[in-house]
């Protein structure tokens, strides 16, 4: 089974809506931030007020499960582009559809151990801001938000 199987069948599971939530959650974590989330972590969430311990719970469980289907982040972007998914609200006050595209498109390579000149080059490629690669999930260097 594909990834992108593996992904459809998480959201058959779950209402879209809910789905939706999952990922929107993985990517303000972080994909490999999602990846690492254990059992324990997720025995010890609690109710934050508008959502119950419960559905805390199933969120950070769903994030992690996704996180464990796909290769990337961007994988995860793709697959929501295809099913509709982006329309509904994930990344509607942060990347326009077509920047998206165009970044999916050119492949983004960038990861926790690239250098400084590697992130540069591959922004000037995509045409775009370490900035808008954060808000992707995209797993950045630590302390590139120093880089001058």
């Amino acid at each position: 089974m594909s990834n992108y199987e593996k992904l459809l069948e998480l959201k058959r599971n779950t209402r879209t809506d809910y789905f939706v939530m999952a990922c929107s959650y993985l990517f303000d974590i972080g994909y490999q931030n999602a990846k690492e989330i254990t059992d324990e972590e997720i025995s010890k969430v609690e109710a934050n007020g508008i959502m119950t311990k419960e559905f805390c719970e199933w969120l950070m469980k769903t994030a992690r499960d996704i996180a464990n289907v796909i290769d990337s982040a961007i994988e995860l972007v793709q697959f929501c582009m295809v099913e509709d998914i982006f329309d509904l609200k994930l990344f509607a006050n942060k990347l326009p559809r077509y920047r998206l595209q165009e970044m999916v498109e050119n492949q983004i390579t960038i990861h926790k151990n690239s250098s400084q000149a590697e992130c540069e080059s591959q922004c000037e490629k995509l045409g775009c801001e370490m900035e808008e690669l954060e808000m992707l999930g995209v797993d950045l260097p630590d302390g590139w938000w120093e880089w001058e």
